[in-house]
């Protein structure tokens, strides 16, 4: 976040497995400060009966070499005849760009061990800890790599390509070999404008769709 150096405004859906019951919808506009860079956000899942709504604030702070920075997460489950419950999270997360074209990153989401509760029982939402890497060998190639820990879980790695044909065009290439998946997108860079599309195959699920449209406050080279 804290490398932001034009505001945008962005909006995403995805269908995962293609059930409309889990479709998620997000909201998120970036502006940067005279000091950093501030983000709004809203996402919503589920439909009527079970869902839950999110609201983000974060805020992020970078130089050319570094950038750190966190969020304030207000969670609503609603569980239909359940009830409903409210939860705060809080994300940290940082990065620092050891050499021009390599950048470091680690992320922790939910440090504070936030929790719900319903029907008397308390439940404990995920805290994760995530580092990844990210490399550009040249104008028209990138490495990313991410390795995430969840607390009970055992880690898992991912690993993804930009591939950069031309200026304008961004084609992505990911898999998650622990989790048998496997993704494929593509984004389209405008002066203002910039959409996007992607794929999601999972060995036992199937397919999972997203697109994004996102509108930049500045002109992208």
């Amino acid at each position: 976040l804290g490398f932001v150096k034009k505001g945008t405004i962005s909006s995403a859906f995805t269908v995962p497995f293609f059930i409309p019951q889990l479709k998620v919808m997000r909201f998120s506009a970036h502006i940067p400060l005279s000091i950093g860079v501030t983000a709004f956000g809203i996402e919503q899942e589920g439909q009527q009966g079970v869902s839950s709504t999110r609201l983000i604030l974060a805020y992020g702070f970078g130089k050319e070499d570094y950038s750190f920075g966190g969020s304030l997460q207000l969670l609503q489950w609603d569980f239909g005849e359940y009830g409903q419950a409210i939860v705060p999270i809080l994300d940290l997360g940082g990065m620092i760009r050891i050499i021009p074209d390599l950048d470091i990153g680690i992320s922790f989401i939910n440090p504070s061990l936030s929790y719900y509760t319903i029907n008397g029982t308390k439940e404990y939402l995920p805290t994760t800890l995530r580092t990844g890497f990210r490399y550009r060998s040249s104008e028209w190639l990138t490495f990313l790599g991410e390795i995430s820990k969840t607390i009970e879980l055992p880690a898992f790695l991912k690993l993804a390509l930009i591939i950069s044909p031309i200026p304008a065009v961004n084609i992505f290439l990911g898999t998650s070999p622990a989790r048998s998946e496997i993704s494929t997108g593509i984004e389209f860079i405008g002066k203002k404008w910039i959409p996007g599309f992607g794929v999601r195959l999972h060995r036992d699920l199937g397919l999972s769709m997203n697109a994004s449209i996102s509108y930049s406050l500045g002109c992208n080279e």
